[in-house]
């Protein structure tokens, strides 16, 4: 494993989920568009069945400057990130591709790292959309998947960290085993902590047929 390598899985991941975020958020921004003006026959007569808009006609004009402002900066930042996403994919194929990809000192630790970083990825993303009008529900559903991924991941990603760690200690790269102790600690804990919500989820019990 090469730290290179590990710093280009997790940049790539970043990208693609903001690339997502960017697209839900457009998407977001033309059904709004849509709806307050309409440009075509179709979109007119989706607005009307949607009933009136209860804005005046200076508060519409003043979210149509908004939305249209925000369009052009998230169509920009989506292409940026469609890009460097790629560029990545291809950087990570070619680090395989190249020989000297086998365990250096302290990958394990690096791994344990990255992987914490991991846990701040929702809330960043969750923070960038807050800059948009109606971010937090565009993206509801690509932050919930963050959120559920990042639970089942976590655990496997420690472990991994311990076993490379270990790996290390055999081949005698160093001699810290507090690494191993630390990645092994955590990998169980987050798996508890994956189990407590997984058990908690399914005890909830489903109230959406009740509600009228």
């Amino acid at each position: 494993m090469r730290k290179i390598l590990v710093v280009g899985i997790f940049l790539t991941l970043v990208s693609g989920l903001f690339t997502g975020a960017i697209y839900s958020l457009v998407e977001e921004h033309r059904h709004s568009l849509a709806r307050y003006a309409p440009s075509t026959e179709e979109e007119l007569l989706k607005s009307e069945r949607m009933g009136p808009v209860r804005l005046s006609k200076r508060e519409v004009d003043e979210l149509l400057l908004l939305w249209n402002r925000e369009l052009i900066e998230l169509e920009r930042l989506q292409w940026i990130f469609t890009a460097s996403f790629f560029i990545g994919v291809v950087f990570i194929f070619a680090i395989l591709l190249k020989r000297g990809s086998m365990v250096k000192k302290f990958d394990g630790l690096f791994l344990w790292i990255i992987t914490c970083c991991m846990v701040s990825v929702e809330w960043v993303i969750d923070v960038f959309s807050d800059k948009y009008y109606g971010g937090r529900s565009a993206i509801m559903d690509l932050s919930i998947g963050i959120f559920v991924g990042t639970i089942i991941v976590l655990p496997i990603l420690f472990f991994a960290a311990y076993r490379t760690n270990q790996h290390e200690l055999a081949l005698k790269l160093h001699r810290q085993k507090w690494v191993s102790y630390l990645s092994i600690t955590f990998a169980v804990l987050s798996l508890l902590l994956a189990l407590v919500i997984g058990v908690g989820v399914l005890m909830t019990p489903d109230l959406s047929g009740n509600i009228t």
